[in-house]
């Protein structure tokens, strides 16, 4: 570093060297003036257009980060609640229409739902049929009771779903309940669990078939 009539040449910074004048300076230290940095090494020595330029950039980067953190992280939270509530109103649906009873469980207890949900993955169309059906169950449980389909009680729950069967044909409301229904008590009474309270009847025919299929009918006692 050399000084001539009130400039000198440093390495203002690590990209580059310029002649710069020494008011155009900023120096990196407290309480500490030109002089005494002069001698020490010259990358203590910033230029005032390099520290405003690289300055601004982390100014523009970090109110860019936090722009992008504002919009995401909240939208990912609330897909999260949405994502929960679905899947408890699903799992509530499915109780009421196939309750547990003193012999037989509940459609949840042998995961009907999540049956529904590999169905709905694996088809659109069925996927959509269940979000909006599910979202029906919601915004008709707040408007008529004030509250979210899984947060209600049993006979309230039952309220929603018979508003669901009533519905004028071909509405969202009845497809949605005709068609998962329907699948709900193929997936329900294809497991053993469900058979134990149909009197006469030991489980599905398969895979043993009826054995004493040549033999006379039991009398009934």
């Amino acid at each position: 570093m050399s000084a001539d009539k009130g400039r000198f040449t440093t390495h203002c910074c690590l990209s580059h060297a310029r002649e710069t004048d020494v008011r155009a300076l900023v120096v990196f230290g407290p309480k500490q003036t030109i002089a005494q940095q002069r001698t020490k090494s010259p990358f203590l020595l910033r230029c005032y257009d390099c520290v405003m330029r690289q300055g601004r950039r982390r100014f523009f980067i970090g109110s860019g980060l936090a722009w992008l953190l504002s919009r995401v992280t909240p939208s990912r939270a609330a897909a999260q609640r949405s994502s929960a509530l679905a899947d408890a109103t699903l799992k509530a649906f499915v109780d009421v229409l196939i309750p547990a009873d003193e012999i037989t469980p509940s459609a949840s207890a042998l995961g009907v739902e999540r049956q529904l949900l590999t169905v709905a993955k694996a088809t659109r169309a069925y996927q959509r049929l269940l979000e909006q059906g599910l979202d029906w169950l919601n915004t008709q449980s707040q408007a008529s009771f004030g509250g979210n389909f899984p947060e209600l009680s049993e006979g309230k729950r039952e309220a929603i779903v018979r508003q669901a069967a009533a519905a004028a044909y071909n509405t969202l409301p009845r497809v949605f309940f005709v068609r998962t229904r329907a699948d709900a008590f193929s997936f329900y009474y294809s497991r053993p669990e469900s058979c134990r309270g149909i009197a006469y009847y030991r489980g599905p025919p398969q895979p043993m078939g009826f054995m004493d299929y040549a033999k006379p009918p039991r009398k009934q006692r």
